[in-house]
């Protein structure tokens, strides 16, 4: 009985995990928080479903023994003594904690109705297996919803960490007045990076797979750049990778890269401009990720106006800040937050 107890608690504990997680849609960024699995939670229904067929033995068990304890404890005139309460009656509650229920008391608690995923206008379920179970459809029907969201938006499969780089990889798709595209990661490396470049690391197939099912001919290249390293003599300051069809290479690359300092990144992108060698006839493209606000020698306008002359579209994964939308509303990209990354 006690097994049975503590897995009907370690089961509602991991269903009320659930209800935190549920996905949900910003529409003004194009991301998604998180993603359910629908399969496990028919699991964990299925499971909830076989411990209330346990749960109706035991109780016919119970019964059966409360019979045999009557007969046996019988006055000696045939009138049975009063028979002991051997099971509660489930008790309702106002509120709901987890941290109040110890598994011992689980059999004799039922669940009252809370905000979510039991409406306060709905009835209070009967039992616990009910309140299990009907937690359980809600938390599917929401990953249901989730992924209907999903669909409409065209992300159907992905996450969160996939959102940025595959809106930028249908932009570059949406966009493209050539089926020859030199794409430019410019890539902020300083010690704040590690994270989002490893992101990028992880999910830049997401992007170029889009562009390799569009039958397009793209290379991809690299730009690493940071400042007060102490050794801008060296090179180690900004660091180019030319332009080459190997995405193992970048992603070689973007794994080596040593992140510290910090960021001038209105100076990388004229540096860059002038720097990258791009195919003759590719259209030509950068993607900026960055996590801090641009900063730098060369002044805004500068930095656009260079961009613009050498016809370098550029989107950017960044801080919402007005340079760099202004940046991609001038040379036809996309901007994503970097929260997205």
């Amino acid at each position: 009985m006690l097994g049975f107890r503590n897995r009907v608690f370690s089961l509602m504990c991991v269903l009320f995990a659930s209800c935190a997680s549920f996905p949900t849609a910003h529409a003004n960024e194009g991301t998604l928080n998180r993603s359910s699995n629908p399969d496990a939670l028919k699991m964990i229904l299925q499971e909830i479903q076989s411990l209330r067929k346990e749960l109706e033995v035991l109780q016919k068990q119970v019964e059966r023994l409360s019979d045999v304890v009557a007969e046996s404890k019988k006055n000696p005139d045939g009138n049975a003594k009063p028979r002991p309460v051997i099971t509660q009656k489930a008790r309702p509650l106002k509120e709901f904690s987890i941290g109040s229920i110890h598994p011992d008391d689980v059999k004799s608690q039922s669940l009252a109705p809370i905000e979510s995923p039991l409406s306060s206008k709905r009835k209070a379920p009967k039992n616990m297996g009910d309140a299990l179970e009907e937690i359980a459809h809600h938390i599917l029907a929401q990953s249901n919803r989730g992924a209907r969201t999903q669909k409409s938006l065209g992300l159907e499969n992905q996450t969160m960490l996939d959102v940025g780089l595959i809106k930028i990889g249908r932009h570059l798709l949406k966009t493209r007045k050539s089926d020859t595209l030199d794409i430019v990661f410019v890539i902020d490396a300083s010690k704040s990076m590690r994270n989002d470049i490893d992101a990028v690391h992880n999910h830049l197939n997401q992007m170029t797979d889009l562009l390799k099912t569009a039958n397009l001919d793209f290379t991809v290249g690299l730009v690493v750049f940071r400042d007060g390293t102490s050794f801008p003599s060296l090179g180690w300051d900004f660091q180019v990778t030319p332009q080459t069809t190997s995405i193992r290479e970048i992603k070689r690359n973007l794994a080596s890269i040593d992140c510290r300092g910090g960021e001038k990144a209105l100076d990388a992108l004229v540096q860059a401009a002038a720097k990258v060698k791009f195919r003759r006839g590719a259209e030509r493209r950068f993607i900026l990720v960055t996590d801090e606000y641009v900063s730098g020698s060369y002044s805004p306008k500068r930095v656009l106006n260079t961009l613009k002359s050498k016809k370098i579209g550029v989107s950017v994964i960044g801080r919402d800040e007005p340079f760099q939308k202004m940046l991609v509303q001038g040379t036809g990209g996309l901007w994503i937050p970097i929260a997205s990354l």
